[in-house]
C-alpha cells in the first residue's frame, strides 16, 4: 500500500475472483472496474492489473482482450495457457517468480518471448516457491511502471525518480540477498538499462553489465541456468504427457498410463534431488506435478470422470503426504462412487491430519450418501471441536 500511496495509485481488489470457470472472473473484473471508474478520476492511458497465479492469467488474460490496461504485474503465473504471445501485445509487463515456483521455466520463456518482441518488461526473481513476493519487491513493479510513463510523455520527467531508479537497482546489484550471484546481478543491470531507457543517459549500465558478465563464475552460472532449464523443460514436457494419457484413458481404457508406483519413484527422485544442488529445480518439479495434478483432477471431477479424477488425486496423496486436502478430495470422490468405507477412511485421515472446516464437511453434497453413517457423525462432531474453517480449496 506504501509504494501505491507514493506514487498516487489506487489499489482495487475483488474477492471473488478464483480459479475456475470464467463467467465469475469477468464478473468480478467489471464490478472492480465499473466501480473504481464511477468512483474515481482515473488517467484512462494509466491503468494497470495484477494478479497471483491463476488471477495473474486472468489479468493477462482481460487486458488481451479489452486493450485498455497500460501494465500488468503478473505474479507466479503468466499468459494464459502457458502460451507465450506470438505477436507484440500494448502493455507493459513486469513478471514475479519464485526460484522454487513450478512456473519458472514458463516465466523464463515468457520473458525471451517478450524481448523478442520488443515489448516493454521486466522479470523479477525472488526467494520463494508459488507465492505473492515479498513487499520490499513490489515497489520495482511501481518504479518500472513509472519510467515507463516518463518515457511516453504521460508524466513529467522526474529527477529524484530517476535516482530513486538507479539507486533501487545498483542496490540490487550488491546484494547477498537470495536469489544472488553474478547471473542476477547482470540481471539487475540488464533492468536498470531498460528503465532509463529514453529518460536518461544510460551509456554507463551497458559498460557495468559488460563487466559483471566478464567476471570469473559468471559464465558457469549462466550456463547452471541453462542446463536446469533445458532438463526442467523435458520432465515438464514428461509429466504433460502422461496427465495427457491419464485423461485419455478415460476415453479408451487400452490407453498405457504410467503406475502409482513410477509417480512414487519420481517423486523420490525430486525428493533426493532437493538435498543437492539442484535443490531449486527438485522443489519447482514436485510443485509442478502437484499443482497440474490436482489441475487435473478438478477438470475431470467437475465432468463427473470420477475414476480418473480419482487416479489425478491419488498422485497428490503420493506428492503430499502430510497436507489434509488431498484425502479430503479423495473421501469425495469415494463416497460419490459409493465406496463408502474408504470414503470415511479417508475422511478421517484428512482430519488427522488438519482439516478442521465442520461447515465444509457437513454441508459438501459429496458426502450425501455416507452423511447417515455413524463414523461420518463421529468425525464430525471431531471436527466442530476444533473450531476453526479452513476451505481446502
Amino acid at each position: 500500500m506504501t509504494h501505491a500511496t507514493d506514487f498516487g495509485y489506487i489499489l482495487a481488489s475483488s474477492n471473488n475472483s478464483r480459479n475456475g470457470p470464467w463467467e465469475p472472473v469477468i464478473e468480478a473484473a467489471n464490478a472492480v472496474f465499473t466501480d473504481t471508474w464511477q468512483r474515481f478520476r482515473i488517467d484512462p492511458s494509466r491503468v494497470y492489473a495484477g494478479g497471483f497465479s491463476g488471477g495473474s492469467r486472468a489479468a493477462t488474460t482481460i487486458a488481451l482482450l479489452t486493450d485498455q490496461f497500460a501494465g500488468i504485474i503478473a505474479c507466479g503465473a503468466g499468459f494464459p495457457g502457458q502460451i507465450p504471445p506470438r505477436e507484440k501485445v500494448g502493455f507493459g509487463y513486469i513478471a514475479m517468480i519464485g526460484i522454487r515456483d513450478m512456473n519458472w521455466v514458463e516465466m523464463l520463456k515468457l520473458d525471451t518471448a517478450l524481448a523478442q518482441l520488443e515489448v516493454p518488461h521486466q522479470l523479477v526473481v525472488f526467494n520463494g516457491g508459488h507465492e505473492w513476493p515479498p513487499v520490499e519487491y513490489v515497489e520495482e513493479a511501481f518504479l518500472f511502471f513509472q519510467a515507463s510513463a516518463m518515457r511516453k510523455g504521460l508524466i513529467p520527467k522526474d529527477t529524484a525518480l530517476v535516482k530513486r531508479i538507479r539507486q533501487f537497482y545498483m542496490k540490487q546489484m550488491v546484494s547477498d540477498r537470495p536469489p544472488a550471484g553474478l547471473f542476477y546481478r547482470y540481471l539487475s543491470a540488464l533492468k536498470l538499462y531498460n528503465c532509463l531507457q529514453g529518460i536518461a543517459d544510460n551509456s554507463h549500465v551497458v559498460k557495468l553489465a559488460d563487466s559483471i558478465a566478464s567476471l570469473s563464475g559468471f559464465r558457469d552460472e549462466f550456463d547452471d541456468l541453462v542446463r536446469q532449464y533445458r532438463l526442467e523443460s523435458v520432465s515438464r514436457s514428461r509429466y504433460l504427457d502422461e496427465f495427457l494419457n491419464m485423461g485419455l484413458a478415460s476415453i479408451y481404457p487400452s490407453m498405457a498410463v504410467k503406475s502409482m508406483n513410477w509417480w512414487e519413484s519420481e517423486l523420490r527422485m525430486l525428493d533426493e534431488m532437493k538435498k543437492g544442488n539442484d535443490r531449486d529445480m527438485g522443489y519447482r518439479l514436485h510443485d509442478f506435478i502437484t499443482g497440474n495434478a490436482y489441475e487435473q483432477y478438478d477438470e475431470y471431477f467437475r465432468q463427473a470422470f470420477f475414476n480418473t479424477a480419482a487416479r489425478f488425486m491419488d498422485i497428490c496423496r503420493l506428492s503430499e503426504p502430510d497436507e489434509y486436502w488431498p484425502y479430503y478430495f479423495t473421501a469425495r470422490v469415494q463416497a460419490l462412487q459409493g465406496e463408502t468405507l474408504q470414503a470415511l477412511n479417508n475422511l478421517q485421515k484428512s482430519v488427522d491430519k488438519g482439516f478442521d472446516n465442520a461447515g465444509l464437511m457437513e454441508n459438501d453434497t459429496c458426502f450425501a450418501n455416507i452423511r447417515d453413517k455413524r463414523k461420518f457423525t463421529e468425525i464430525l462432531e471431531q471436527v466442530s471441536k476444533a473450531g476453526r474453517s479452513d476451505d481446502p480449496d
